[in-house]
Order: C-alpha cells, then structure tokens, then sequence
C-alpha cells in the first residue's frame, strides 16, 4: 500500500516542509494505533510502562516509580494523538479525518477505503496542508 505522492514538493508550495520531515511525520502519524493502544492499557491499569515505553518517558530523576511513569507516558501519548487529530480537524472537516484514516492506514487516494468526495488534486493538497500543521505541532 504505497502512497502516490511525491514526498518532495516546491518550495514555493504554501505547504512546503522538507522531504525527511514528511516522512517522519508520516511514520509519526502511522503510529498513532499503537499510541492509543498504549494510552487505554495504562488508563485502564492493564499494564505498566514495559522497558521500550520508556523511550517516551524522561523523568530526570533517576528513581523508578511505575505510576509516575505511567501517569507521564499517558500524559504524552494523549498529546501526540491530540496533535493528529487537531491537525486532520483544522486542515478540513470532511476530508481531515480521511486523510488521517489513510495516513495512519497506510493508504492513497487511490486505494482508499473511504468515499472521498473531492479530486485527486484537492485531496493531495489537503494531505499536505495536514503535514504541514502537524510540523508546527510536532
């Protein structure tokens, strides 16, 4: 499922970020199932950090205290996903949430599961209106 556009745009482009910077986004937003699934185990105590969760966590203080960890590692695991989700909300109401559905889904205009109600070139302008207010966020 490999995505159609180019990674790399103009620089004149309204929505220009550079090449390595989409791409991390990309892969930062492809994430976002794991930050949820991460966020319900701690809220709802199914789990404690484990030892890759703490590449999230960076308390400073050099004592281990799992509910701390916790409580940081949901603080910002809620933070990135709220970063997505306003991101695809402010770049469009309708095709926002459809270009962060495909993003995250590893899916193109044109393989789309959704019914997306605009044209090709629209909707990549859209989808890089979105990396774009991510990168100020991010």
């Amino acid at each position: 499922m490999a995505t159609e556009i180019r990674p790399e745009v103009s620089k004149k482009s309204e929505y220009y970020i550079p090449k390595d910077r989409y791409y991390e986004l990309k892969h930062f937003v492809m994430q976002y199932k794991e930050f949820a699934k991460m966020y319900v185990n701690l809220v709802h105590g199914y789990q404690h950090p484990t030892p890759t969760d703490y590449i999230f966590i960076n308390n400073g203080n050099g004592h281990s205290d799992p509910t701390v960890d916790a409580a940081i590692l949901t603080t910002k695991l809620s933070g990135y996903m709220d970063q997505i989700i306003s991101a695809a909300d402010e770049t469009d109401p309708v095709i926002g949430p459809m270009i962060f559905k495909n993003v995250s889904e590893g899916y193109s205009y044109d393989n789309s599961p959704c019914d997306i109600p605009c044209c090709k070139e629209t909707y990549y302008k859209l989808y890089r209106k979105f990396f774009w207010l991510l990168s100020g966020r991010h």
